[in-house]
């Protein structure tokens, strides 16, 4: 029997995001109110209206769009929640829970500071949610928050996927993916070796290589837009008669996710039927709808809810997530490279542990202007400064 729309939606969200909407029905069943902080605005955006079609009384708040701003639960950018920290907003005092999606966003060197300092500066009263599916050092994370908070933190950590991933290579100037590791995380060295042999060959008809624009630059790897003889237009191609859609490809820039986009022109993905879906849904959004590929720079895989069963990147500085919770049996990952790989380096991009989380926390005037002008609250300037870093790996440069 096939299973309900209703069940396969709830299989979706199992993992994290159920966490989240537990937290918010908590809210909810005691009334009292909740925030959800997300790192950018689209996802802030999307989470809005999720959570409006699961619950009640739903507001949106991100600098460009207010919604409800009165509502029992506020989705916003971690941005608005601390300048509403800043301001000692009456709103915090009526708040039970805050969620942070994506927390380890606090690594980023430009705006990781913005979550540290939420935090730090959040009300002892206020009960703290954290989600991420890429943390390595949750454990450490938790302790940090239990020295700060002088409260409890209990870790929910998972070390497997609950899709299992394989991952390829597609060898720039290729013709072919060569299947690197399986689904069982076995790395496969003689497919590895037969991939170094295609590129030894390809070293000796540089002529040809060049064609297909390895020497051309960045964007010319992709090949002329409405270009057949492309590698992306090969890869999407192959993808599309593989059954291994949908597939979301992240590149380098917008010129180049246009480009690449461009050269898809000459393919038709869809049916009748769903490309009459997709021109109903597209001045709305594609999460959920019958979109078989999508160009996206990688701010896309901050946590945007577009669940695909394979991925591709056009070059290995890339990240995202293949593979559909209750719909896939595997993801697949396929990464173009455009040169010989070191095996060791192979090994640790697709087998290695998420990076750490770190601390990128600096402490600014404005910082300090708003905290000695706050006129109550159990933070004082001074009070910031002390707070130790220990458990966290951190080394915080306190100096502004």
């Amino acid at each position: 029997m096939e299973e309900s729309q209703t069940l396969r939606k709830r299989k979706e969200r199992e993992g994290k995001t159920a966490v989240a909407e537990y937290a918010i029905a908590m809210a909810f069943r005691e009334k009292q109110r909740v925030i959800y902080t997300s790192p950018v605005k689209a996802l802030s955006n999307q989470k809005y209206r999720e959570f409006n079609q699961e619950f009640e009384d739903v507001g949106l708040m991100t600098g460009d769009v207010t919604i409800s701003p009165n509502a029992s639960c506020l989705v916003m950018t971690t941005e608005i929640l601390r300048g509403m920290l800043y301001r000692g907003s009456e709103v915090l005092k009526e708040v039970a829970w805050v969620i942070f999606d994506e927390i380890h966003y606090m690594k980023d060197r430009e705006r990781g500071v913005v979550w540290e300092e939420s935090i730090i500066f959040m009300p002892p009263a206020v009960k703290m949610v954290f989600l991420s599916a890429t943390m390595s050092n949750a454990t450490e994370f938790a302790e940090w928050i239990c020295n700060v908070h002088k409260q409890p933190c209990h870790v929910v950590y998972t070390d497997f996927r609950p899709t299992p991933l394989q991952h390829y290579i597609f060898p720039v100037g290729g013709n072919g993916l060569y299947l690197v590791v399986d689904e069982n995380e076995q790395f496969k060295e003689d497919n590895f070796m037969k991939l170094q042999d295609n590129f030894s060959k390809q070293k000796v008809g540089d002529g040809h290589r060049s064609a297909n624009g390895k020497a051309s630059g960045r964007i010319a790897k992709g090949g002329s837009a409405g270009s057949g003889g492309s590698d992306i237009f090969k890869i999407v191609k192959m993808i599309m008669e593989k059954k291994f859609q949908p597939v979301i490809i992240f590149s380098f820039s917008r010129r180049e996710c246009e480009h690449h986009a461009m050269s898809m022109s000459k393919l038709d993905f869809n049916s009748q039927e769903e490309e009459r879906m997709l021109l109903n849904r597209f001045s709305n959004c594609f999460p959920g709808g019958p979109c078989q590929a999508l160009f996206a720079t990688e701010t896309f895989a901050m946590g945007i809810n577009m669940p695909a069963k394979t991925v591709v990147f056009t070059a290995v500085k890339k990240w995202g997530w293949a593979g559909r919770r209750g719909k896939d049996e595997q993801g697949i990952c396929i990464i173009m490279i455009d040169e010989q790989m070191e095996m060791n380096t192979l090994k640790d991009m697709v087998l290695g542990k998420p990076a750490p989380l770190v601390s990128t926390f600096r402490l600014s005037y404005y910082s300090i202007l708003n905290l000695l002008s706050r006129a109550e609250g159990q933070f004082t300037a001074e009070h910031v400064i002390r707070i130790p870093s220990t458990n966290f790996s951190m080394k915080r440069p306190y100096l502004i």
